[in-house]
């Protein structure tokens, strides 16, 4: 006959496995929970507090399963159970299903604080910004002194484009909690937006000096040195764009072969390097204006780079192998051969010093010369010898593009002119808008079916290389025009949506020659359009170009 076992104190070991839970010693608590689930697996307290404990241990499908279970077992379930069933919903991106279960918590208990927030974060996370602001004000009549609320409430308002409401929360948050580094940042944040640098660089060093492993705040540390000229501070921790920006993460190689420390070119004698570019067409382009310092190197450089553009650098770099990035990923990691690995973008830091100090080789880029010639010959029957000018007016940025982006309409109404020939330098589902500039202002401007540089770079890069002129907002046809040292007007917002690599009070591009940046001066605010004094210096210095270009030919 088996022996049973003493039957153990539930309530005894229930609390004993709570104390010992919040002592942080959860080994001992799981033990003492699970020896009580031993005797009874219905006891839905426990199960509960195992989900509390994978959901502490962001075990969020196992967290989820067991307070469920907890739910359903308990004949008057408590608002805390759907809070943390919320929290783990919420983590597992089940934002609806979260909600409901802080809606539940709710009725239960209206005064919970804790729900409100929670569920308000929920709501951000599905973009329902107004319905998320008012779940943290809610939050933060029931518990004011919540610096958490207070600073995702400013984040909502920030987002809705209030910017002093936005400010004042993140004020409140820090008088709360001073230590709280998000509100510094976010603080920091809207000084940039609105083009006080010094002051939002100020807010975002506390911000990284509370919180000095926040890859956030480090990398926009980084970008403000680098966009206000300070380049071999920015430099040094220009690498936290892989840790920080989730594209490149998925791009940045294992230290097999190891990384070259730029230090010095020497050091590259006799080797064998593996180069590679990453982010969007225009640093590919971007990095490919340092790529000729190389070629003074007794060394074997192989680049890895995009499939579209890897024609137009075999051609411009005939020194160098290239290849694309679908045949090597395999290939080249096995590849021991390679002594030495490099990001082609991190060249830029062979320009050091001041943003005066940089020099470039442009045009170091080259258009496939019968093409070139093909566009030449039909843009000179098009012209009939006026100056032919490409216009690009979007930006397909993943983050900034709309920021960057200006109507065709404003555009051309600015630089209208019958001594000139439009040509289309902007790619993607624009005939629309080139059709209302028809139709409203009498401008045509030509296009060319093939010269669709997402798909065919070959086209689009001859088609530019045959301009006399480009204005467009800051995107890859800019990159490309610059790189091939064809005049250019790139036309900039002050301060949001403007990238470090054009800096700030300057109306040069030290990496492109040829380019001339025309700035926003007014005010930036993000609630107004930033392009109209833009575009009215534009409308200033064309007619003087014209006028010099046709000077110039005659």
């Amino acid at each position: 006959m088996t022996q049973r076992l003493p039957r153990i104190d539930e309530d005894a070991f229930l609390a004993a496995a709570v104390q010992q839970h919040q002592a942080g010693q959860l080994a001992e608590a799981k033990d003492l929970y699970r020896a009580i689930l031993t005797q009874n697996p219905k006891n839905a307290e426990a199960i509960f507090r195992l989900g509390t404990m994978a959901l502490q241990l962001e075990q969020y499908e196992k967290a989820a399963d067991f307070i469920e279970q907890s739910i359903k077992l308990h004949t008057n379930p408590r608002a805390p159970l759907y809070i943390n069933y919320g929290a783990a919903l919420r983590n597992l991106e089940r934002y609806d299903e979260a909600i409901e279960a802080y809606d539940r918590a709710i009725r239960l208990d209206d005064k919970r604080a804790d729900a409100y927030f929670n569920k308000g974060r929920a709501l951000q996370a599905l973009g329902r910004l107004d319905d998320a602001a008012s779940a943290y004000e809610t939050a933060i009549a029931l518990d004011p002194s919540d610096a958490r609320a207070w600073v995702n409430l400013g984040t909502v308002q920030k987002d809705l484009e209030q910017f002093d409401e936005a400010l004042g929360s993140f004020e409140r948050a820090t008088r709360i909690d001073p230590n709280l580094a998000a509100p510094y940042a976010n603080t920091g944040s809207i000084m940039f937006d609105r083009g006080l640098f010094k002051i939002a660089m100020v807010y975002i060093r506390r911000a990284l000096e509370l919180d000095p492993d926040n890859t956030e705040y480090r990398y926009h540390v980084n970008t403000y040195l680098l966009m206000f000229g300070h380049l071999d501070e920015g430099w040094r921790d220009f690498d936290v764009r892989f840790i920080h920006l989730s594209s490149l993460r998925a791009v940045h190689r294992e230290p097999k072969p190891p990384y070259w420390d730029g230090a010095s070119l020497e050091a590259l004698t006799g080797k064998k390097v593996r180069l590679w570019t990453e982010q969007g067409l225009g640093e590919e382009i971007l990095a490919a204006g340092l790529l000729n310092d190389l070629r003074s190197v007794e060394a074997e450089f192989v680049c890895e780079c995009t499939e579209r553009m890897l024609p137009i650098f075999a051609r411009s770099f005939p020194w160098m192998k290239f290849v694309k990035w679908d045949i090597p990923r395999s290939y080249l990691d096995e590849d021991a051969s390679y002594d030495l690995q490099y990001p082609a973008l991190n060249l830029l830091k062979l320009r050091s010093g001041k943003v005066d100090d940089i020099t470039s080789s442009a045009p170091f880029l080259q258009a496939k010369p019968e093409l070139a010639f093909e566009y030449s010959d039909r843009l000179r029957d098009l012209s009939g010898g006026k100056p032919v000018v490409g216009l690009g007016w979007e930006s397909k940025h993943e983050k900034f593009g709309t920021d960057k982006s200006l109507p065709l309409s404003d555009l051309v109404n600015s630089v209208k002119s019958e001594e000139v020939v439009f040509v289309c330098v902007q790619h993607g589902d624009i005939e629309a808008e080139i059709d209302q500039v028809r139709n409203e202002l009498g401008v045509d401007i030509k296009t060319f079916d093939s010269t669709d540089k997402m798909h065919d770079l070959e086209h689009a890069f001859a088609l530019i290389q045959s301009l006399d002129l480009v204005i467009a907002s800051s995107s890859s046809t800019v990159h490309m025009a610059g790189a091939l040292n064809v005049p250019t007007f790139v036309l900039l917002p002050a301060a949001y949506g403007l990238l470090w690599h054009w800096f700030l009070d300057i109306d040069y591009s030290p990496w492109y020659p040829s380019i001339k940046t025309i700035r926003q001066k007014s005010n930036p605010d993000r609630t107004t359009p930033w392009w109209p004094d833009v575009l009215e210096q534009l409308g200033k210095s064309f007619p003087d170009w014209v006028s010099e270009f046709r000077d110039h030919r005659s």
